[in-house]
C-alpha cells in the first residue's frame, strides 16, 4: 500500500535534518550510530533517505553555483553511499556545510524532488486472454487479445508504448503530467480522458469515449496534431501521411470488453483478419469467398462458435487442418 503523500513529505523532512546532522562537522560516532538505528525501523525510512541522497547529489553537480557567494572554494562535499559507511565522514568546514545544508532544506521544504526515472513495465495477453491493470499513478487499462504494452508511470511520467494489439485507457485527470501512449507512429496525449487504441496490421486506430485526446504523427510537428472528442475515430497506416477521421459506433468498438466482435457490412477477409487477433489457430479466407460481405455479432468465448455462425449466415465452410483453418466458399455441388 502506498503511504499518503503527507506521511512521505513527513519522513522526507526526517530525512533531511538526520542528512545535515550527520554531514556537519560536529557530527560524532554516535550520531551514524542513531541514524542507522532509524534508518533500520522501515523501509520507508531508507527510502526517504535515499531521496534526500538524491536531491543532494543533483545539488552538488550545480556545486559551482551554490559556492559562487562562498569565500573557500576548495572545500570539496563527500557523500558516502548507504552501505559503505563505517562512522563519520570527513569534517567539512562550516560556512561552506552551513551554505549548502541551507539549499538542501529550503529544496526539501519546497518539495524540489528529482523524480526517478520509472521503470519500465511490460504488460501482455496471450490470444483469447483479456486483462485488466491499475498503473501507478491510478489509471486503469484493459487489454485486449494478443496486446504488448510497455508503460513507464509513476506520478510525474506517464508514457507508455502499444508495441501491439488493443487497449483501453481509463486515464486519472492530472493536467501538470499529461498521458501519453505511442503507437506505430502515431502519438495520443491527453490529461484525463477514456480511449481505446487497436494496433494491428500496420495501422493504428484510436477511439474516444470520453474527454478529448490529441493525436499526432511523432515525426511531425505540433502543427500536425489532431483533436478528437466523444465518438471520434482516428485510422492511420504506418507511414501514411494522411489520416481517416470518422464518426464511431462507441458499442461497437467496445463489444470486446463484453467478450464479442460486432461487425457491420465488413468483407469477410478483414473479419478473418480481425479473428485472428483472436484464435489461437491462425485463419485465413480463400480469395473466392474474401468478398463475401458479413454483419453480425461473434461470440468469442467459443471458437467453434464462431466458425460455426460465419458458416450460418454466409456460403462458406471452415476447412481445419493441424495448424490452420481457412474460409472457402462452399462447392456448388454440396
Amino acid at each position: 500500500m502506498t503511504a499518503p503523500e503527507h506521511d512521505i513529505e513527513s519522513l522526507r523532512a526526517q530525512a533531511a535534518d538526520w542528512f545535515v546532522r550527520v554531514q556537519s562537522d560536529a557530527a560524532t560516532g554516535d550520531d551514524w550510530l542513531a541514524l542507522e538505528a532509524w534508518l533500520s525501523e522501515s523501509d520507508a525510512h531508507r527510502t526517504a533517505f535515499e531521496d534526500v541522497e538524491l536531491l543532494w547529489s543533483e545539488l552538488d553537480d550545480q556545486a559551482g553555483r551554490l559556492r559562487g557567494p562562498i569565500d573557500d572554494r576548495s572545500a570539496e562535499v563527500v557523500l558516502l553511499p548507504l552501505a559503505d559507511r563505517r562512522g563519520p565522514p570527513p569534517r567539512l568546514r562550516a560556512p561552506v556545510w552551513a551554505a549548502m545544508a541551507a539549499v538542501l532544506l529550503i529544496a526539501v521544504g519546497a518539495g524540489l524532488w528529482l523524480q526517478r526515472p520509472p521503470a519500465e513495465t511490460v504488460f501482455t495477453t496471450a490470444k483469447g486472454e483479456t486483462r485488466a491493470i491499475r498503473l501507478a499513478d491510478g489509471s486503469a487499462v484493459e487489454l485486449n487479445s494478443d496486446t504488448r504494452l510497455l508503460a513507464r508511470v509513476s506520478r510525474s511520467s506517464r508514457n507508455l508504448v502499444l508495441v501491439k494489439g488493443e487497449a483501453l485507457f481509463d486515464v486519472v485527470k492530472d493536467s501538470g503530467h499529461p498521458f501519453r501512449v505511442t503507437a506505430g507512429d502515431q502519438r495520443i496525449t491527453v490529461v484525463g480522458t477514456q480511449f481505446d487504441v487497436l494496433k494491428y496490421r500496420g495501422e493504428v486506430s484510436v477511439t474516444v469515449s470520453r474527454g478529448v485526446v490529441e493525436v499526432a504523427d511523432v515525426h511531425a510537428g505540433p502543427e500536425a496534431e489532431v483533436r478528437l472528442a466523444v465518438g471520434d475515430q482516428l485510422r492511420r497506416k504506418d507511414g501514411s501521411s494522411q489520416s481517416i477521421l470518422s464518426r464511431a459506433r462507441l458499442d461497437d468498438v467496445m463489444a470486446w470488453r463484453k467478450g464479442y466482435l460486432v461487425y457491420r457490412d465488413q468483407p469477410l477477409g478483414e473479419v478473418a483478419a480481425d479473428l485472428d487477433r483472436f484464435l489461437p489457430t491462425p485463419i485465413t479466407v480463400d480469395a473466392s469467398a474474401a468478398n463475401l460481405r458479413f454483419s453480425g455479432a461473434l461470440r468469442l468465448s467459443d471458437e467453434d462458435a464462431m466458425l460455426g455462425a460465419l458458416q450460418r449466415f454466409l456460403p462458406v465452410e471452415a476447412v481445419r487442418s493441424a495448424e490452420h483453418i481457412q474460409l472457402r466458399s462452399k462447392s456448388p455441388h454440396r
